[in-house]
């Protein structure tokens, strides 16, 4: 089964819209694909949800509900450093290389420039589904 992590503007998209996305998580929900996060990643899902789209907080929670369920949490141990233009964005690196992951799905460009991070594909959801199927 392939594994992959997707960052913060993919459970977004998942959250809102029914694009590829959308399609990506539904096949964590459906047990095709296991998908990882960190407590990072969904802290800032939170916040962009807060921030953004004016939920409050029981309508984040349940959100977070909602993907908690086909999600696999891992506690990244290692430090990344790589992405320098946003350094935010290591946190994603750091839960894929816990994952051990074959895949980071991201619409994120700092990300998506680097193509592969420790052999693991850097892509958007629609070359993933297209990967996988």
């Amino acid at each position: 089964m392939k594994k992959a992590v997707v960052d913060t503007n993919i459970l977004v998209s998942a959250s809102f819209w029914k694009g590829n996305p959308f399609r990506v998580m539904r096949l964590a929900f459906e047990g095709k694909i296991e998908v990882f996060t960190s407590t990072e990643i969904l802290l800032e899902y939170s916040k962009v949800l807060k921030r953004d789209f004016k939920l409050n907080e029981t309508e984040v929670q349940e959100r977070i509900d909602v993907f908690v369920s086909a999600l696999k949490l891992v506690k990244p141990k290692n430090k990344i450093n790589l992405i320098k233009d946003d350094p935010d964005d290591n946190k994603v690196l750091e839960a894929a290389f816990e994952a051990d992951a074959d895949y980071i799905v991201s619409g994120d460009k700092h990300l998506l420039k680097l193509k592969e991070f420790n052999k693991m594909k850097i892509v958007k959801p629609k070359e993933f589904l297209e990967r996988i199927k």
